[in-house]
């Protein structure tokens, strides 16, 4: 069991790991974001799903390269 309250590093084969503790909490905002705009969702609201991999562009080719220089 592993105490949530403490760091930790979790390694079992290609599972993703411990879930994040604020994945529940995000995806609850989006739940609610589909049960009350429906197909509004792709293109409204605050992180639209249409578009909500724009805002991740320059996070992942940093996250890329640096991984990359590592290895």
């Amino acid at each position: 069991m592993v105490d949530p309250e403490e760091d930790c590093v979790y390694f079992c084969g290609n599972s993703l790991g411990l879930c994040p503790k604020k994945t529940k909490e995000y995806m609850n905002i989006e739940l609610d974001k589909w049960a009350k705009k429906g197909v509004q969702g792709h293109t409204r609201g605050d992180l639209p799903w249409a578009w909500c991999d724009e805002c991740l562009d320059s996070q992942m080719a940093e996250l890329v390269v640096t991984i990359g220089l590592k290895g």
